[in-house]
Order: structure tokens, then C-alpha cells, then sequence
């Protein structure tokens, strides 16, 4: 351990139980599946004697193949089979390896990163790479690749015209909105951008001075528009992808909050609105009134930064409590359809009576990304800040330890050097602008998925 590291031991530890248990257990049972049912069609048989009796004595007589669709009465009473919601019944589903390696490979990523926290507690003077980053990071983009699956199934069928329409307008409209929020984010956020954008650069133009690059080791003093436009670009096409899942969300949480009892009402309804006071902790008229005004000597900087990240947390493990009710509102639509047909006249063909109630058994795991997906997002890049922005829950003040600096590093084309760039000055700012970027979009598209879906629903 002494040569390799602790973080780097503890990784390739988890590296080979994550192998070796991912084949044999999935923790998406435990944490996704467990307590749900979904519906199941009647089959045509059932059909045909919940239709008419005497179809048996017609069929004789047409000599009709009983495997062919017929007609079925839109009254008709049809009972639905529910059954308990298992990963037998999910596999080969679409978006379903995607759901379960998305759980499974956060999970130890968690792990990981709660083990490495804890040595750097006990053991703050240790300077090895904290590996645990690279999982976060690793876990962030395999739920950005899930994200745009979802949305590539959305605009790559020539019938989803519409919903290509608004993602590509929705991306417009964003990326208007974030270059005008990347350009002035400083006068109305806590995020300290343009500072951190003057010391990242510094710091890689000294990098780049000793690594002997001296035709690009000025570009400083370049203008930072060309940054502004990448970021830009960047958290609008996250935006984007994030419509319909944070949309998807809405519409479970309104028909959640109409099936459970009122102190679970109250619940899903604080965990709703919990990204809106963690943003609201991240304006700079918040943050001035409680640092400033003297009202609350106990916090300091630090204090509220970590207070920020634990709403956060305590926000997604809210999400993750309440899991069961707003899938299970989900997967309940197929009732309500039934309900809402029967009360219309005229006929349905039975394969498409079929097709109603199962395919929200068949768009669970679609679904269940939707839900989750956005919130283990922010979740990871709220881990990055904390790890990468040196904020810490317990420990108020920092133990006097001489951060590494170049002229510490004898060889400048080795890894330490590399460390440099990941200075919590230069980082912090970066990972405070993209959690404040996810969080403005969870919330206000929640907010127009709430208020679009109410109005829709009264106009029906």
C-alpha cells in the first residue's frame, strides 16, 4: 500500500469486486425495483369471453383464426393482472442494461468516494491523487452517454418530429440564456468565475513555461469569449438532454402527490421545491444577507458552502426516498387508461388494447432514467466540488499543510505536475458555475413541467 497509495488500493479493490459481483447481483433491484408492480394485459382469450360469450360458436362458424385481432368494446370491464416488478421481467427491455450499470457502477463509485474522504479526514497532510475524482468523473459521463441515448431515441424516429422541434429549439433558446449567464454569473452568483478563470490560467501558463511551450504559455491575456462560448455550449446541450426527463419527473410528481396520504403530500412536495433553496443560497444578495449583515456570526464561507452541498445531499437522498411513489405513479398509468377507456364509446382493436397497458411495463427503465438520471448528475458534480473546491462538512478550519506548487516538482513531465491543474482555487469556480447551471435548469423546467402539466390537465 505504502507504493501504490491508499486511494490507489482501495480502487483496484473496488475494481475487482464491481467485475466480479456485477455478473451474479444488480443493486438495482434494491434500489429501484424493490416494492414495485406493474400491469398486465388480459390475453385475447379473456378478451374474447369478457367481449361475448357466444364468440366461440361465430368463430366456429366464420372459422376465424384465433390469433387475429378483433374488435373489443371500449366499455368492456377488463381486469388487469398486477404483478410485483423484477429484473426477470425487465430484461431485454430497452434502456435496461443502461439503468442497471448506471446504479450499479454509482454505488461503488459512492463507496469510493466515501472511503477516500474518510483517509483524507484522519490523514489530511496525504498528498496522493485522490482517485476517487476519476470515478465521479467516470459515473458523470456515463450518465451524460444515458442522457443522450434517451434523447437520441427522441429525435431519431422520422414520427418524433415534434419532439426533435423542441429539443433543437430548446437548445437555442439555452444557449442564449447561458452565454448571457456565463458573461455576467459574477454580479448576481456566488461563483467567483473571472477569478478562477485568471488563477486557471496562470497556472497553466506557468505549467506550460516548464514544460518549454512558450509560443502558448501567454494565451492569458487572450480574451475568455472563446471560453464563454464552449461553456455555453456545453450546459445547453445538458440542458437539452434534460427536457423530457426533468418533464418525465413533473408528471410523476403531480400524479404521486394525488395517490399517497398527506404527510407523504408534504414530503414530495419539500422534496420539490429543495433545489429551489439550494439555489437561492448561491445568489449573492443570500449570501451578503447572512455573511454580512452580522445576524449570524456563526457562518463563515465555509460553513455556508458546505451548508449548500448539504441540501444537495439531503435533496437527493429525498429523491431516492421517494423513488417508489412517483415510479409506481408511473407504471399506474396503465390503469388510468383503462379507466379513461371504458368510459368512451366505439371499439379498439384487442392487439392495441395490449399494447396500452404493457407499454409502460416496456418504458420503465426509460422512465426510471428520466427520474433519477438528473438528480445523480448534480449529485456528481456536487462530489466534484466538494472533493476538487476543498470544502469540507466537519472540519472548519484547515490544517496548515503548503499546498504543491512547480517549483516542488523536480520532474515538471510527471504526474504531480499534472496536479497543479487540479488546484481547488482554479477548480472550485468552474464546478460552482456547473452546479449552478443543473440546478437552475432542474428548477425551472420543473417549475413549467408542474405549471404546463396542471393547465393541461384542467383543459382536458
Amino acid at each position: 500500500m505504502a507504493v501504490l497509495g491508499f486511494h490507489l488500493v482501495v480502487t483496484l479493490i473496488a475494481l475487482t469486486i464491481f467485475s466480479k459481483i456485477k455478473v451474479r447481483y444488480s443493486f438495482c433491484h434494491l434500489f429501484v425495483l424493490r416494492g414495485l408492480y406493474y400491469f398486465m394485459p388480459p390475453t385475447l382469450g379473456e378478451l374474447r369471453q369478457a367481449v361475448d360469450h357466444k364468440f366461440n360458436e361465430k368463430r366456429r362458424k366464420k372459422n376465424v383464426n384465433p390469433t387475429e385481432p378483433f374488435n373489443v368494446p371500449k366499455d368492456t370491464p377488463i381486469r388487469l393482472l398486477k404483478l410485483p416488478l423484477s429484473a426477470i421481467h425487465l430484461d431485454g427491455v430497452p434502456f435496461f442494461d443502461t439503468l442497471t450499470f448506471v446504479v450499479d457502477y454509482l454505488v461503488f463509485a459512492l463507496i469510493v468516494f466515501s472511503i477516500s474522504e474518510t483517509f483524507v479526514y484522519f490523514f489530511p497532510e496525504n498528498r496522493d491523487t485522490n482517485v476517487s475524482i476519476v470515478w465521479l468523473l467516470i459515473a458523470a459521463a456515463f450518465m451524460l452517454q444515458a442522457l443522450a441515448k434517451l434523447t437520441a431515441s427522441n429525435i431519431g424516429s422520422p414520427e418524433l418530429t415534434e419532439e426533435r422541434n423542441l429539443i433543437l429549439s430548446f437548445f437555442a433558446v439555452t444557449f442564449l440564456f447561458c452565454v448571457i449567464f456565463t458573461m455576467s454569473c459574477d454580479k448576481y452568483m456566488d461563483v467567483h468565475f473571472t477569478e478562477g478563470y485568471k488563477n486557471f490560467t496562470k497556472i497553466v501558463g506557468t505549467f506550460l513555461k516548464e514544460q518549454r511551450l512558450y509560443n502558448v504559455a501567454s494565451y492569458e491575456t487572450k480574451s475568455p469569449i472563446l471560453l464563454y462560448v464552449v461553456l455555453s455550449t456545453m450546459c445547453s446541450s445538458v440542458a437539452a438532454m434534460l427536457l423530457f426527463p426533468i418533464i418525465r419527473y413533473t408528471t410523476m410528481y403531480g400524479k404521486a402527490v394525488k395517490e399517497v396520504g398527506k404527510f407523504l403530500q408534504l414530503a414530495l412536495h419539500l422534496t420539490f421545491l429543495l433545489p429551489v433553496v439550494a439555489l437561492v443560497l448561491y445568489t449573492n444578495a443570500v449570501r451578503d444577507h447572512l455573511l454580512l449583515s452580522g445576524r449570524y456570526p456563526y457562518l463563515n464561507e465555509t460553513r455556508l458552502d458546505a451548508l449548500r452541498l448539504a441540501i444537495i445531499l439531503i435533496w437527493v437522498l429525498a429523491r431516492f426516498l421517494t423513488a417508489k411513489y412517483h415510479l409506481q405513479s408511473f407504471l399506474n398509468t396503465a390503469e388510468e387508461k383503462i379507466i379513461e377507456l371504458q368510459k368512451e364509446t366505439g371499439h379498439i382493436k384487442s392487439d392495441k388494447l395490449q399494447r396500452l397497458v404493457i407499454q409502460y411495463a416496456q418504458y420503465f427503465c426509460a422512465a426510471a432514467l428520466q427520474y433519477f438520471v438528473p438528480v445523480l448528475l448534480t449529485l456528481t458534480v456536487a462530489l466534484l466540488l466538494k472533493n476538487l473546491g476543498d470544502i469540507d462538512f466537519i472540519r472548519q478550519e484547515k490544517p496548515d499543510t503548503p499546498e504543491l506548487t512547480l517549483e516542488d516538482v523536480e520532474d515538471p513531465n510527471s504526474l504531480a505536475s499534472l496536479k497543479i491543474l487540479l488546484n481547488f482555487r482554479s477548480q472550485k469556480a468552474f464546478w460552482t458555475y456547473s452546479l449552478i447551471n443543473l440546478l437552475i435548469v432542474n428548477t425551472s423546467l420543473s417549475v413549467f413541467g408542474r405549471i404546463f402539466s396542471y393547465n393541461f390537465s384542467n383543459s382536458v
